[in-house]
Formats: C-alpha cells, structure tokens, sequence
C-alpha cells in the first residue's frame, strides 16, 4: 500500500462498497506493520464510519489526530457530526463523545466559536461535558490540549 493521501474526499466516499469491503482487510494489515500510518487511519475511519460502526470509527480517528494530524481529523470528525444523531444509547455516547473530540481540536486550532456550538449539543446530552463547555468559553487553553493529551496517552 503507498503512503501518498488520497486527499479528494469523492476519492474516498465514492468506493462502491464492494471495494470498501476489500479495503478493510488492506487497512488493517497497513495498521498492523504501522499503527501509525494516519493515512490508513482516516481511511479506516471513514469506511468505518459509512458502516455506522461508530466506537470503531472514532477510534482510529483519535489514533490519527493524536499523531498531531488534527486537521484531517478535523475533517473526519466533521463527517460524525454531520451525522443524523443515533438513537441506539450506546451509538449515542460515541456520537456525542465525538463531538467533544471535534470541539476540542477546534479549540486547538483557535476556532472557538465552533468548539462551543458542539459542545453546547454535547452538554444537552450530558450534563457531565459542562466543564468542557465552560473551559471553551472563557477561552481557557486547558481545554483543548487537556483533552488532546489525555487521548494521546491512550495510544
């Protein structure tokens, strides 16, 4: 497998998913000789994703942002939040979980405005993501770099 990006987004959601299904296996060799390779991390995600394997998704994702790739994770946890909110409880806590990721690397990245909008969705849920809210807004940076490095420990 090469290690150029496929950085056209229809490069990646137009797979038929005969093909998607025939990437797994590819990708999750590439991961197993390099559980770095971001971008077969992001790839995984997002087919991941499209097969509302949501926890799975996200994983791979965090493994891709905690190699300091927050931008394309930016783009990828974008595509959780654009998602329809799931029903199922356990889906549910992934999908809000992720969209405390988002705000966080967007806090990162000085897109605080952003970072609020997601996370005032994520308190609604659960009341527990308020600190992060509050933190966000009074612009303190333990926010974002908090939350970041606690995930980069994770891996």
């Amino acid at each position: 497998m090469s290690r150029h990006a496929c950085n056209s987004e229809s490069c990646q959601s137009n797979l038929y998913p005969v093909a998607k299904e025939r990437a797994i296996p590819v990708l999750r060799l590439a991961l197993q000789k390099d559980p770095n390779f971001v971008e077969a991390l992001v790839f995984m995600g997002q087919i991941l994703l499209q097969k509302e394997m949501y926890a799975e998704a996200t994983e791979r994702l965090e493994r891709a942002i905690s190699k300091g790739k927050n931008a394309e994770g930016i783009i990828h946890l974008e595509g959780v939040a654009a998602l329809k909110e799931p029903e199922d409880p356990n889906c549910k806590f992934h999908y809000f979980d992720s969209l405390v990721k988002l705000a966080s690397c967007l806090s990162i990245e000085g897109l605080k405005a952003e970072a609020v909008e997601y996370l005032r969705a994520a308190v609604a849920y659960n009341p527990a993501y308020k600190e992060f809210l509050e933190q966000c807004e009074n612009d303190e940076e333990e926010f974002g770099s908090d939350l970041v490095d606690s995930r980069r420990r994770d891996y």
